[in-house]
């Protein structure tokens, strides 16, 4: 030991126990002293001398360098220098004793200043701070978090109490070592600093050395420490200073006691043992050893058992026995609460646990993850969490992850988690792994690659997608809620693939053969409608029918054809060759719909040059055979040999020439043949005609004459009841009379033509006559809904029932006539009607085919309107074998149409290819038929609704295919047409297409507004306003041309010019330029050189050379992008090209965006056809080339055109149609075109277009120069010659201007504009505001009115662009020709539209554009609600409003600013009644008289630094003021001044607070509110903020649909129109009209149905639900009439009625759930309240998901997800855990609410865990959140206010006290209150001061009156609490304990409404006295105003939710 020990001289005094003391605690501060201690003792020898004992050698080195030391031993010795020797450089060794003490023997230990700490900081950090307080303090390990702190004396442990370390997460308490002693275990120590990577098999001979090799066990326990048990006592003293002062592993160890437990862990099987039954042998000390049972916690999932005793004697004792309970053995171990440990006294350094595990994983998942860096990383990440390294094993068999320990063998941390390991790491692979999905999918090959293409895009980070050929199966892996998501999109497109593949795998092609192109038509006409999802087509010259389609329904097709032929047969007619001739010359088409088809004869006539065969049905063969009879006859009449035949034949044909014009007039020329053949006359036809013309020939055989006379029918109708029911040829007596009758069916004159012999014609008229007198004619119409489709669809059966009563009936649809307008982009109208598209007047039509055939119902009304000649260029196509395929289009001549054209249009048929294809080609048909019309100079097109009926399209796809169609045609140029007319004649396809076209955003226009020329081609020429409702990607309209954005090569454009941007000398070779070049050839490039160098934006056009271009436009540049752009197209016009492409000029080499290149261009498009009425132009492209540059292009082209809304209550600079037509705003300037003499203008100036000498005579120019006088020629003089675009100014002479501007007449536009410019220039110079034009070159110049108008605008706008500030304010234009005044008049509307349109393209990001510039203002309005809120400059003081508001100190007299101005303008009495107030809490607001303010009241708000303060101030403000009933209050501008904010950020708090406080008060008394600004510099921030506020709402209003008002079923219902139809009945009996009357009467009523809907929810119906209803009505034609609220009555025909009736029931059942879920959800809420946990606080969840929780916790089911703003949320009812999308978890609540049948309260949320317990005081956490903010609160109210000096204090603990059944109580009457009050603040936080016996009962049973309140009853005998914790921290409320520890409480306290306390008060006083039911207030206050004492009269009105203890410092 001496080796190791230094002798310490120099002692100025005998050492004794204090000196003892400052020397130990020096030696062993290592810092200060070299080297730290181990022992210290006297010198026997020298009471003067110390010997210094140490560990080894070299810490004494290092002590014994030093020589000296300055101690400070305190007292009378103060700092002494001390020195320190070996010991054999002194005369005599110091004796070492082995009694020597250390320096923390017991007898040091009385005297020493001992404090527990309690931290989780560091032991340096503490070390640290309490080194500034004390000096040389010894910190020794105590525990876990908890250190035992030494100091030399009492007055070194004073100041570290009084450092209030607790703010630092320190907490600090007197340790009493003696008292403590008996609680620590003499043989167990904790060691902690031994980390994971500590070696265990070193550890025991550690502790060996620092024990003297007592006999031990350790234990490894959780964190970083260790347990060692002796086997014996050990000085535990030295042993914890041994571990301490001697390092291992290089570490830091430090030992404390290891404090005796109370607890043992009970294990076993206690499956069948209660926990009642264990309770009772555990506290049966005779059975178990046990005694009375502090707690019993149930652990390890119910395994475990863990049992507190009251003593740790008692612990020990059933630790060491045996126990056995119902034969079950039970062993009891000690356990270690605060270790959470359970010790066996025994050392375990065998590992028999697995180092190494192998997790199988998916080969996809794992290739997936190990691929991916991210994922590898988090795996990697989340593994070393539980100290396993990861290896990926993708190679082998069986592909897993490996993973492996990562801790050493030897190590401390192997023996820690070893045991638990593979458990864990198992766990975090599978949690990890949970993340990730691999999906698969099975699918074929063919599948794949069908759906391959329109995968959903991946996001290669989260997902992957790989097909796998040899298992036929998609895989889809990746993080799970993205896998979920494609995988449902994958699947959906895989469905629809396989689907249309099976389509491909099973169609079949058949072709079937017939004999003949008769039968093929007639078996396709009746199979046609029972085939469907089967293409059919047919060769008319093979006579094949080829069938395509899935094989089954080619089967069934082929059948049913085959079916079809075995019902038809054929017979040959014994037809003579003239009859077969005459059946050959009619159209048997026609022939055979007006005989087969009337009489549904199935028939059709095969006429070959020699015979006709009828083919029929086999039933139908003899019906038209004998209907053939009927219609047609063969007669033949010889000529005797009596006649001489050379004269007979010049008397035929005599005869033959009239009776051909005879027969011509009737329209009878076709229907009968005649043949003369010298001895005989042949005649065939139709028998009426044959029976006519025999008549007559005989007569003139015969030599009689013969006469024709008409006798006039009525109708059409009656000529054919006449001819087909009558049979007045087959009469007796005009038989006998040899009369014959022909109807003639003429609609002008219908008549019947009687021929008989001159001397019988009277007779046969007469009873002729007679006969058509008995012809009886009724009309009937029906027109109550649904009556028009009943007779419609029974028409073919009444006919016959008519017919079968001899009456002949005919309906006459009347149907209302629909027409609707659209305006599209590119002056293109559209209009939608019902009718005949056939008569329709359009320049060109549009006829729909298939296959070229005319089988549907809209070819054959273009055939039977058009004639048979426009089947001609059909028909030439077949004899070609030409086809028309989907998409093609012809144009022919129209035949008899009213049209000039005729487009054929081959059209796809539904389901014939897949949707997307036949809406594709559909709208290229469309497109290309539009181009046919538009380049056969074609103004306008008329086509049907194509796609729709036969062709099988949804009207809804017809349209969008229609509408893209004509939109890409608009978007190609739309050369002269104007219009489109689409006409449909079915009723419900023309509302269907109105809808659908509402649905793709086309209204219909309102035909009263009247339309504006957009660009006016000529004088006079009326054209269409386009108002844009077409956005046509890529594409911009200027005018009529359109301007394309196209990714493409330009130089392979095929254009009339080609644009290119070169240099000066034209041989740019990079680039595009140098592109083009090179494309085009050496002949362009010399073409070049020969231009020679060129000035800088000049343009030059060359031949295209090989380019397919007709010129090149050279620009020599770099130039100005607009101005080339203008000459190249002025260049293009004099060439007239209809087609340019430009490159992207400018992005090259130019460095310029994308984006301003686009825009330059189209500036210079605009320009150009400003200038160009009669533009030449069509279509340009611009081309880019690179992506990049596309994009960016493609960016400005497709940016969307806002419609510029203005702010309500603004004045705007400039709005179109504001103005009248002949004004137009540029900037500030007012431009005006007026009529008449330029030299009587009353302006500052007058422009003048001479000639260069300037002294032109005649036109305008001499007139000024006349009216001027002689005096401006002499001027003039100064100024000439004047050259190119130069202006001289000079007076004005004798006109009535200042000055005339001289400018040289320009030649060209160009010359204009920049002329104009100058002029202006002139203008500014001389501060001109006013200045008048002539139309400048309109004279000499050659340049049109419109041109010259042009030019003089662009001039004016090119110029006031770059004058911010310009003089000019009004400009006029003076024309004197009428017709020139006309086309400046046109051009000038031409030029406000047409910037309106650009305008948004160029500043559509520019809202500010909209907004007045009031910067000169000082008042602004804006109404907020229903309150005005007013802003101005001004004086507060002056205000007449009922309050005017003071923001001022808390007391009330701040004398400076705006309040110290209201103060002194008040008055003293103001003043005073402040004083009166007292001081105001931080957010105080009280009110007072006005003094002599003009106001009724003052109300002063404390002053608030923070907008979110303002806000709540200002809230409270408003508050006073509704209970006040205020009506108008002024506001000052609030923290502007001494609160230095910015007057942005306090217009936004005030304007906020105004809009929360009309949110929260339903009816506000306040109407008017001021805010007074007096520095006039903050009124525009202040302005801005308040237009800023609403012009966002209405921007959200502008930008969101706008809410639908709430809609009328009774008038919507009201207003649709129904189908009439006229019934005409003719017959010759009346009996029998009557007759079929009745008939169609009973058919109507017996399908016609009326039916009655009562339902209260009628009214009830969504709106969108009202609309479909009337929508439905007008396509059922039902009738819906609402006669009352409920009622309502639906007719129609009996099925449509039906449907409608379904639907509204449908309809108001959906109504009736939705009020008895609402109503369910209001019965809920007021009952049941579901919460979710928001950090600290509870928030109510929306009734709606209360109750879908409600009904999914009574159906018991464990969970359930719902969607609440876009977020979706599962709840788990079995843990009460909501959780969202990015798992994170917040605990939900089931509340009762007071007043249900089970009031069931909730806890706080930041509650611990109480299980079973009712009560639980839980120690605060220093370092907690609650805690620090429980702290804060009540150190910062606890200095007295009144007093300059008062105590300060300590905070020694916090407690939360959880009490079920206090806090139940409290909650219930909360709520109670809270349903009185439901708008005020019940429930504050308030302090309470109390002493340590009444806090136990507090924590008990709550605040009761019978312990409260004893020491102030100055309001009441209740219990007191204070609004600030000065007032309970007096000792009179919190007196101190023995210690000096004093308690407070900081309760949540009910105040409900307050009434003012009074002295033996025992309740609150009544609400209304004079009703005693009103009830009594809710607590007592020292002031109602503004209280700070409260007094609570209800036990249960307050909770003592934490006990503060704390000390005075």
């Amino acid at each position: 030991m001496a080796g190791k020990t230094l002798i310490l001289e120099g002692l100025t005094a005998d050492l004794d126990e204090q000196i003892k003391l400052k020397l130990a605690l020096y030696f062993k501060n290592k810092r200060r002293s070299g080297g730290e201690i181990l022992e210290l003792h006297a010198d026997p020898t020298d009471k003067r001398r110390v010997a210094l004992v140490y560990v080894d050698d070299e810490v004494r080195n290092k002590v014994l360098s030093k020589k000296t030391h300055q101690v400070d031993l305190k007292g009378s010795l103060g700092v002494v220098t001390l020195h320190v020797t070996l010991p054999e450089d002194v005369k005599s060794e110091p004796v070492l004793s082995s009694e020597a003490e250390l320096v923390c023997d017991d007898e040091t230990k009385e005297d020493a200043a001992l404090l527990r700490v309690t931290s989780e900081r560091r032991r340096e950090s503490l070390e640290t701070f309490f080194e500034q307080c004390v000096t040389d303090p010894i910190l020794r390990k105590h525990g876990k978090n908890t250190w035992i702190l030494q100091m030399s004396n009492k007055s070194d442990m004073e100041s570290v109490c009084a450092s209030n370390p607790q703010q630092y997460g320190i907490s600090v308490e007197v340790y009493k070592e003696k008292e403590e002693e008996d609680l620590l275990d003499r043989r167990r120590y904790v060691l902690s600093g031994l980390d994971d990577g500590c070696p265990s098999d070193t550890i025991s001979f550690y502790i060996h050395n620092c024990s003297h090799r007592a006999e031990h066990s350790w234990e490894a326990v959780g964190g970083d420490s260790i347990v060692v048990t002796f086997k014996v006592d050990i000085d535990g003293h030295q042993f914890m200073q041994k571990t301490f002062t001697k390092r291992f592993n290089n570490k830091r160890i430090e030992a404390c006691r290891l404090e005796l437990t109370k607890s043992v862990i009970v294990q076993g099987d206690m499956s069948q043992i209660s926990e009642e039954f264990l309770t009772l042998y555990f506290s049966n000390k005779r059975r178990s050893g046990g005694d009375i049972i502090k707690s019993f916690v149930h652990v390890n999932q119910n395994k475990s058992i863990v049992i507190t005793f009251e003593d740790w004697k008692v612990a020990q004792r059933v630790a060491e026995g045996k126990h056995t309970l119902m034969q079950k053995e039970l062993v009891a171990q000690l356990f270690y609460p605060d270790l959470q440990w359970v010790l066996t006294g025994q050392t375990h350094l065998q590992s028999n646990f697995s180092t190494e595990i192998a997790v199988p994983v998916t080969p996809e998942l794992l290739s997936f993850i190990s691929r991916n860096e991210v994922f590898r990383e988090e795996l990697t990440s989340a593994l070393q969490r539980v100290h396993a390294m990861v290896s990926f094993n993708i190679v082998s068999n069986h592909p897993q992850l490996e993973l492996k320990m990562s801790m050493n063998k030897y190590s401390l941390g192997l023996l820690r988690h070893g045991p638990s390991w593979e458990t864990n790491a198992r766990r975090e692979v599978q949690t990890y792994l949970e993340k990730y999905i691999v999906e698969h999918i099975p699918m074929e090959a063919e599948v794949w690659q069908a759906v391959k293409g329109s995968c959903p895009e991946v996001n290669v980070a989260t997902a992957l997608i790989s097909f796998k050929i040899y298992t036929s199966e998609l895989v889809v892996i990746g993080r799970r809620e993205e896998v979920e998501t494609l995988v449902k999109e994958i699947k959906s497109k895989m469905e629809k693939a396989r689907d249309e593949l099976q389509v491909v795998k099973n169609t079949i092609e058949k072709e079937i053969q017939l004999d003949s192109k008769e039968r093929l038509d007639l078996t396709l006409e009746l199979v046609g409608d029972e085939l469907v999802n089967v293409d059919i087509s047919k060769n008319n010259e093979n006579f094949t029918i080829h069938l395509k389609g899935l094989s089954e329904k080619v089967q069934t097709a082929e059948t049913l054809i085959q079916k079809v032929q075995d019902t038809l047969t054929s017979k040959k007619l014994d037809y003579s060759h003239n009859l077969t001739q005459f059946l050959q010359s009619l159209d048997l088409q026609k022939f055979q719909n007006d005989h087969f088809s009337q009489e549904n004869i199935v028939a059709v006539l095969i006429c070959s040059k020699e015979s006709v065969t009828v083919l029929a049905k086999k039933g139908d063969i003899d019906r038209a055979e004998k209907k053939l009879m009927e219609v047609i006859k063969q007669e033949g009449i010889s000529i005797s040999a009596e006649y001489d035949k050379e004269t007979f034949g010049e008397q035929w044909e005599t005869f033959y020439a009239d009776l051909t014009k005879e027969l011509e007039s009737t329209q009878n020329c076709q229907n009968v043949l005649i043949e003369f053949s010298g001895d005989k006359i042949e005649l065939c036809g139709f028998c009426s005609v044959v029976d006519d013309v025999i008549a007559k020939v005989k007569g003139c055989l015969e030599n009689k004459k013969v006469v024709t006379e008409d006798v006039p029918l009525k109708t059409v109708q009656e000529v054919e009841f006449v001819e087909s029911f009558m049979k007045l040829s087959a009469d007796p007596q005009l038989k006998a009379l040899g009369v014959t009758i022909l109807p003639c069916r003429s609609p002008q004159s219908p008549c019947l033509k009687v021929t008989a012999t001159s001397d019988q014609i009277k007779e046969a008229i007469d009873v002729v006559n007679i006969h058509i007198r008995t012809i009886t004619t009724r009309k009937y119409m029906y027109s109550k809904a649904g009556e028009a489709k009943i007779l419609e669809n029974n028409k073919l059966l009444l006919k016959m029932e008519a017919k079968g009563l001899g009456c002949n009936l005919k309906l006459s649809q009347q149907m209302s006539s629909q027409r609707f307008s659209y305006d599209l982009k590119g002056g293109v109208t559209l209009t939608l009607s019902q009718g005949n598209i056939a008569e329709q007047t359009s320049d060109a039509l549009i006829c729909p085919l298939v296959n070229m055939c005319f089988n549907n119902p809209v070819a054959q009304q273009f055939l039977e309107n058009g004639g048979p000649e426009i089947k001609n260029a059909i028909d030439a196509l077949e004899q070609l074998k030409q086809s028309l395929v989907e998409g093609d289009v012809i144009m022919t001549n129209a035949g008899t149409l009213k049209s000039k054209k005729l487009i054929y249009a081959a059209i796809p048929v539904w389901g014939k290819n897949n949707s997307d294809l036949n809406s594709t080609n559909l709208g290229t048909t469309v497109c290309h038929s539009l181009l046919k019309g538009a380049n056969n100079q074609c103004d306008s097109v008329g086509m049907p609704a194509l796609g729709c009926g036969t062709f099988g399209f949804p009207v809804k796809d017809s349209c969008e295919a229609i509408m893209k169609g004509i939109s890409s045609f608009i978007g190609l140029g739309c050369g002269a047409m104007t219009t489109i007319n689409l006409t449909e004649s079915d009723p419900k396809t023309v509302e269907g297409f109105k809808s659908a076209l509402e649905g793709l955003g086309y209204h219909p226009t309102d035909p009263t507004k009247t339309k504006t020329p957009l660009i006016t081609s000529s004088p006079g020429a009326s054209q269409t306003v386009t108002l844009p409702s077409l956005q046509v990607s890529n594409t911009k309209v200027i005018g009529r041309v359109s301007v394309i954005l196209k990714k493409a090569d330009i130089t392979k454009e095929n254009v009339d010019v080609i644009v290119t941007s070169s240099n000066q000398n034209l041989d740019l070779n990079t680039g595009v330029s140098g592109d083009i070049l090179n494309a085009a050839g050496q002949s362009v490039v010399d073409e070049c050189k020969k231009h020679g160098p060129q000035v800088v934006g000049n343009v030059v056009l060359t031949g295209g050379g090989n380019l397919k271009c007709k010129h090149i436009a050279q620009i020599a540049g770099p130039a100005n992008i607009t101005a080339s752009i203008l000459k190249v197209l002025q260049l293009c016009e004099s060439k007239q090209a209809a087609t340019v492409s430009i490159p992207t000029i400018g992005t090259g080499r130019g460095g310029r965006l994308p984006e301003d290149s686009a825009k330059a261009i189209l500036q210079g498009v605009k320009k150009h056809i400003l200038c160009t009425p009669c533009s030449s132009l069509k279509t340009i492209f611009v081309v880019a080339f690179e992506d990049r540059t596309y994009d960016g292009m493609k960016k400005y082209f497709n940016k969307p055109r806002h419609s510029k809304t203005h702010r309500a209550g603004t004045q705007l600079t400039a709005v179109p149609n504001a103005l009248p037509p002949n004004q137009v705003k540029i900037k500030d300037a007012l431009i005006e075109l007026k009529k008449g003499n330029i030299t009587v203008e009353t302006v500052k100036a007058i422009v003048n277009s001479t000639n260069e000498d300037v002294n032109l005579k005649n036109g305008v120019s001499g007139a000024i120069f006349n009216a001027a006088g002689s005096a401006v020629e002499v001027e003039c003089a100064n100024i000439r010659p004047l050259r190119g675009n130069d202006a001289g100014v000079t007076s004005g002479g004798s006109l009535q201007c200042d000055f005339i501007i001289h400018i040289v007449g320009p030649k060209s536009v160009a010359q204009a504009v920049e002329r104009v410019k100058n002029v202006l220039k002139h203008c500014e110079d001389k501060k001109i505001p006013s200045v008048s034009f002539p139309a400048i070159g309109t004279g000499g110049g050659g340049i049109k009115f419109p041109e010259s108008v042009t030019a003089l605008l662009l001039g004016i706008e090119d110029h006031l662009s770059k004058h911010k500030l310009s003089a000019l304010k009004q400009i006029f234009l003076v024309v004197d020709q009428v017709k020139g005044m006309q086309e400046c008049q046109q051009t000038l509307r031409s030029w406000t539209q047409l910037t309106q349109d650009t305008s948004d393209d160029d500043d559509s990001s520019n809202d500010s554009s909209c907004e007045e510039d009031n910067s000169g203002a000082t008042t602004a309005e804006q109404l907020i609600g229903p309150v005005k809120v007013k802003l101005f400059c001004g004086d507060i003081t002056k205000e007449k409003t009922d309050a005017i508001v003071s923001s001022t100190n808390t007391s009330l007299n701040l004398a400076s600013g705006v309040s110290g101005a209201i103060l002194k303008s008040a008055g003293q009495a103001v003043v005073d009644e402040c004083n009166n107030l007292g001081n105001q809490p931080g957010d105080g607001v009280v009110i007072t008289k006005p003094g002599n303010l003009a106001a009724k009241h003052i109300i002063h708000m404390v002053g608030q630094t923070k907008e979110k303060d303002i806000i709540s101030s200002m809230l409270k403000v408003f508050k006073m003021c509704e209970d006040h009933k205020i009506q108008s209050v002024s506001f000052p501008a609030l923290g502007t001044g001494a609160g230095k904010l910015h007057a942005v950020d306090v217009g936004n708090a005030m304007v906020t607070a105004v809009k929360e406080h009309i949110k929260i008060t339903k009816t506000s008394s306040l109407k008017d509110i001021h805010i007074v600004i007096f520095q006039t510099n903050m009124f525009q921030d202040f302005r801005k903020h308040l237009n800023k506020k609403v012009t966002t709402q209405a921007k959200i209003r502008a930008v969101a649909p706008t809410q639908q008002p709430s809609m009328c079923l009774a008038s919507g219902c009201g207003d649709v129109s129904f189908h009439k139809v006229e019934v005409e009945v003719l017959g010759c009996c009346s009996s029998n009209v009557a007759k079929v009357k009745k008939r169609v009467d009973d058919m109507v009523t017996n399908e016609w149905k009326l039916h009655q809907i009562s339902s209260p929810y009628l009214s009830r119906l969504l709106t969108s639900e009202k609309q479909a209803i009337v929508a439905l009505s007008r396509s059922l034609q039902v009738c819906v009439s609402v006669l009352a609220p409920d009622k309502a009555t639906v007719s129609g025909k009996d099925f449509d009625a039906l449907t409608m009736v379904h639907q509204i029931e449908k309809y108001l059942q959906n109504a009736k759930e939705c009020e008895t879920r609402r109503e369910e959800e209001k019965r809920l809420w007021e009952t049941v309240r579901w919460e979710v946990c928001d950090g600290e606080t509870w928030a109510e969840l929306d009734p709606a998901v209360s109750l879908d929780l409600e009904h999914v916790l009574h159906k018991k089911e464990p969970s359930i997800s719902y969607t609440q703003q876009q977020r979706t949320y599962t709840v788990n009812l079995d843990k009460m855990e909501r959780t969202d999308r990015n798992g994170t978890i917040a605990r939900i609540k089931r509340t009762l609410k007071a007043g249900s049948e089970i009031t069931v309260i909730e806890p706080p949320p930041n509650w611990d865990r109480m299980d079973n317990k009712t009560q639980d005081i839980v120690d605060l956490s220093p370092t907690s959140k609650q805690y620090k903010q429980v702290q804060a609160n009540f150190l910062k109210t606890s200095k007295d206010p009144n007093k300059p000096t008062s105590a300060t204090f300590t905070v020694v603990k916090i407690q939360r006290i959880q009490s079920k059944d206090q806090w139940q109580r409290y909650a219930v009457k909360k709520q109670m209150l809270d349903k009185i009050y439901p708008q005020n603040k019940n429930e504050i936080d308030l302090y309470h001061g109390t002493t340590a016996p009444i806090c136990q009962k507090v924590n008990s049973y709550g605040f009761n009156r019978s312990f409260c309140g004893r020491n102030a009853t100055m309001y009441g005998n209740g219990t007191y609490f204070a609004k600030q914790s000065w007032y309970s921290c007096n000792d009179t409320y919190s007196n101190p304990d023995a210690q000096g520890v004093k308690y407070m409480y900081q309760a949540r306290v009910l105040v409900g409404k307050p009434c003012l306390g009074t002295p033996d008060m025992v309740e609150p006083a009544p609400l209304d006295p004079k009703n005693p039911l009103a009830g009594l207030h809710d607590c007592a206050v020292d002031n109602v105003q503004n209280p700070f004492v409260y007094v609570v009269f209800s036990d249960a009105g307050a909770y003592p939710e934490y006990l503060i203890s704390f000390k005075a410092s």
